[in-house]
């Protein structure tokens, strides 16, 4: 049996609305003039038949419009600034209608070109003479004009969207110190930049090199006089940009960066130079001193005023005897003589100030020197021995009381007399500070002989019967004598 089929047709109805899977736009804020771009994501059982996007403007006007099919999006720009609100409604081929919830968006004032001032060789807020400006502008627009003017001068603007240069110098009026620079921008709906200001120093002077010096120095008017170990420092400054760096060279020698202080070690005249420059490459105009290193210490003596005498490294003096010290500074380049300092004995030094004696008898060390102004100097020592006293008698020949035979003490005599039979030498022997210097030998007041070295002996020989006086005189280096004198009866054979 044949299956039976029914076939039945029917209407079919849409009760559901559309409905919004996405609400979107390009921003919700945006500038004057740009455009607003709406997008809406619209579906429904069977078809949408319309879109439509109603706007409120900031002053409360409205305006609806139909949204573009397909995609369903609105692009406008706005220039009323302030807060649009805005929502949509749709309705499909059925009647079903659905309306979206509100949404807003923000229009700001279209902002003004934006202007930016650049500057080249430049330290900081510091300029120099070649120090170049540039002044450029920015506008969304793309139409701009800078301007710019000078501690309140004439304004001077560019042509459309060009740059402008200009330098702050003596070549166009403008005297080193401070220089306030006012720059804005425009654009060609009005819109004005908020002017910029800013102040530069235009510095056209180079640092100032200080010399100085650590260690022995001694200026005389305009020359230096050093020591090879002083130490020679170079300090800069700056009331501008700041110090960038030192060169200095000696004599005919090279340039070199200062970057520690520095000594010259040869004995001489020298010539030194020096310069600096700052951080905007101004230089110094080139400084030169004379410089005399001078190492070498005064020379300085002793003179003797009076009695004395010098036996190897020891003077013998008197009392009486008066001291003079004397220094003179020599060498190439000599600084002078500050003074002469001594002292005796190692009582502490004193500043010579004029010729002395020395009182106390016996031995002394004087110890002097001469100093220059840079200290240099040289100790000297003299041992010196104070003789205020004659000779000192050890011995004579011939011995009081004793009788001789041919220069031999034979016993003592029985009244004391000396006696003398035959030749005999006569000596005499004794001791002083200072050394003795002669021996005369004298016979009833006539000098027979005078003894210069040791042993001081006088061979007496001639012929004589009876009684003679025999003197011996006896003086040292320093004029002081002592004498021996006797009776003498001699027999000559």
């Amino acid at each position: 049996m044949e299956a039976m089929i029914d076939y039945y047709t029917a209407d079919l109805q849409d009760v559901t609305s559309p409905s919004f899977n996405e609400i979107s736009m390009s921003s919700s804020v945006m500038e004057s003039g740009g455009y607003v771009n709406i997008t809406a994501n619209i579906t429904d059982d069977t078809h949408v038949e319309t879109a439509w996007l109603n706007i409120t403007y900031p002053d409360n006007s409205t305006m609806n419009t139909t949204m573009n099919v397909g995609s369903y999006y609105y692009n406008q720009t706005f220039t009323m600034p302030g807060t649009y609100y805005y929502y949509i409604w749709t309705v499909d081929s059925f009647g079903n209608t659905n309306k979206s919830r509100t949404y807003s968006f923000t229009i700001e004032p279209s902002l003004p070109p934006s202007s930016r001032l650049q500057v080249t060789q430049h330290s900081g807020s510091y300029i120099s003479s070649v120090s170049n400006f540039r002044l450029q502008g920015v506008d969304n627009s793309g139409l701009w004009r800078v301007h710019y003017r000078i501690d309140n001068g004439q304004i001077k603007s560019s042509e459309l969207n060009d740059e402008m240069h200009f330098q702050i110098n003596s070549l166009n009026g403008y005297q080193p110190g401070k220089h306030t620079i006012e720059y804005w921008a425009t654009d060609l709906v009005g819109n004005e930049e908020c002017h910029k200001v800013v102040t530069y120093c235009l510095d056209v002077e180079g640092p100032n090199v200080l010399l100085d010096f650590g260690g022995p120095k001694y200026m005389n008017i305009t020359e230096y006089y050093i020591t090879s170990s002083t130490s020679i420092i170079l300090a800069a400054e700056d009331d501008g940009c700041g110090v960038n760096g030192i060169i200095y060279k000696v004599d005919n020698g090279n340039w070199h960066e200062y970057t520690e202080p520095i000594t010259i070690r040869e004995e001489g005249v020298h010539w030194l130079v020096y310069s600096s420059t700052d951080n905007l490459g101004n230089r110094e105009n080139a400084k030169l001193k004379v410089v005399h290193v001078d190492n070498i210490p005064p020379e300085s003596w002793v003179e003797y005023d009076g009695l004395h005498h010098s036996d190897d490294n020891t003077i013998y003096v008197t009392s009486n005897t008066v001291l003079n010290l004397h220094a003179i500074d020599t060498g190439v380049e000599c600084c002078g003589l500050k003074e002469i300092m001594y002292q005796l004995d190692g009582q502490g030094w004193n500043a010579y100030a004029g010729p002395f004696t020395v009182d106390r008898e016996g031995k002394h060390v004087l110890e002097y020197y001469g100093i220059d102004n840079l200290g240099n100097h040289l100790i000297q020592s003299q041992n010196i021995v104070v003789d205020d006293s004659p000779p000192e008698t050890t011995s004579v020949i011939p011995q009081k009381g004793y009788l001789h035979l041919f220069g031999r003490p034979i016993m003592p005599t029985m009244l004391g007399q000396t006696i003398v039979i035959g030749s005999i030498d006569v000596t005499f022997k004794g001791t002083d500070a200072s050394g003795i210097d002669t021996v005369n030998f004298y016979v009833d007041g006539d000098l027979q002989y005078t003894a210069e070295e040791t042993p001081f002996v006088w061979t007496w020989d001639t012929f004589v019967i009876g009684y003679r006086t025999l003197e011996l005189v006896a003086t040292d280096n320093l004029g002081h004598s002592t004498t021996e004198k006797m009776t003498v009866l001699r027999f000559s054979l």
